[in-house]
């Protein structure tokens, strides 16, 4: 029988009500931790058990101070801020479910850089990343990101049947988000909503290598596409990763690469909508209320379709929408210019290659003297990637009669 009062099944439990990523993140985290202290739940259990009897205040501190030492481990072997707050967050959270929470100091919270974070694009950058998608279903996606403000996780998660027409030239749609696990009622406006319909005509009809698909409605809004071979008819949706992959090859074609990342696309939304209240602004692209909130700033559908209007023209990144047949032009003359920004660093990059092989010819050629006529000398790259200088060097005596 399962001990169901056991210190990993009690934590467990209190998991139940977070999202199935977070619930994936702590456990993998706190089994980390369990590794390197080398104990089992219930012994760190009864440790800080034992502990909270204790008279003597410096008798109650053994655990604490293991938390500590594996945070110092942590930072030893380079992991950033968010990544140990990441490790600590789930030890904690084993301690609380057990009724018997830690009691670290604010000193020993892990300080969390925000040196990678990326930047907020304005608007004539975000329509640069618009014309710089390799494909109409990532031309789209990049327009729903940016009129939306979702996460890339709800995006993944969102149906064809979930878009609603709600009239004035607006879509609207209402899902659960995945990392919050609260509703966010959004909408989209015409050249997003434009584009999604010549993405959607173009999996409806197929191709010769691809059938039409058949009962899009019930399909993932954005799917892999056909040659990755995760098309699965549509059926397949685009997961969190993918989605950012698609904005980053954008995002490196414009020439921002560094600059900006999917999650740019949610601050340019959160930093263009305007509202009285915070609160409307949360209720449109999935953030958690307070108590208070809900209780005083909860909005209609129709209220806030009409504060998204009053937004939209801000919102709006192409004065014209691009036609299809212009996008690898488009995508074309964005490379050309990158290249031509870098070509003097691809100069240098070409003039030393071309000198380093010169070296290596002279040193081939070298060897070959010493060894004699009919001496063969290979010479290869290292297999050390972070010492180009280092070759691996074979010499084949001339073969005797």
């Amino acid at each position: 029988m399962k001990d169901v009062n056991g210190a990993y099944q009690i934590w467990t439990r209190h998991l139940s009500n977070k999202a199935a990523k977070t619930r994936s993140d702590y456990v993998k985290n706190f089994q980390l931790f369990l590794s390197w202290c080398r104990k089992t739940p219930d012994e760190l259990r009864q440790l800080k058990f034992k502990e909270e009897t204790e008279k003597e205040p410096w008798l109650r501190t053994e655990v604490e101070n293991l938390v500590r030492e594996y945070i110092g481990y942590l930072k030893q072997k380079g992991k950033a801020g968010a990544t140990i707050h990441a490790k600590l967050s789930a030890i904690r959270s084993f301690f609380k479910a057990q009724n018997l929470p830690l009691h670290l100091n604010r000193d020993d919270q892990p300080q969390i850089s925000n040196l990678k974070a990326k930047g907020t694009p304005p608007k004539k950058d975000v329509r640069a990343i618009v014309e710089c998608a390799e494909n109409l279903r990532d031309r789209a996606l990049i327009l729903f990101l940016k009129d939306t403000g979702l996460r890339a996780s709800d995006v993944s998660t969102l149906l064809w049947k979930d878009l609603k027409n709600v009239g004035e030239g607006f879509q609207g749609f209402k899902i659960e988000t995945v990392k919050k696990v609260v509703v966010a009622r959004g909408f989209i406006g015409s050249e997003t909503i434009e584009t999604l319909e010549r993405y959607k005509q173009q999996r409806l009809k197929g191709s010769q290598y691809v059938k039409p698909e058949t009962d899009i409605e019930n399909h993932p809004l954005f799917a892999p596409l056909p040659e990755s071979g995760y098309f699965k008819g549509g059926r397949q949706q685009l997961t969190a990763n993918a989605i950012g992959h698609a904005v980053h090859n954008a995002v490196v074609i414009a020439g921002f690469d560094g600059k900006y990342s999917g999650h740019s696309l949610r601050k340019f939304w959160e930093q263009t909508m305007r509202a009285d209240r915070e609160a409307y602004l949360k209720q449109l692209n999935g953030r958690k209320l307070s108590a208070e909130e809900r209780a005083y700033y909860w909005r209609t559908e129709e209220q806030l379709l009409e504060l998204y209007k009053e937004n939209f023209d801000n919102l709006r990144v192409l004065g014209s929408m691009i036609k299809h047949s212009e996008i690898d032009a488009i995508v074309e003359q964005r490379v050309k210019e990158r290249l031509a920004e870098r070509e003097p660093e691809i100069r240098k990059i070409t003039a030393e290659n071309i000198a380093l092989k010169k070296r290596v010819d002279r040193l081939a050629e070298d060897m070959a003297n010493m060894l004699g006529p009919g001496a063969i000398v290979t010479i290869k790259d290292a297999k050390n990637p972070e010492n180009p200088d280092e070759f691996l060097i074979k010499f084949y005596p001339p073969k005797k009669d």
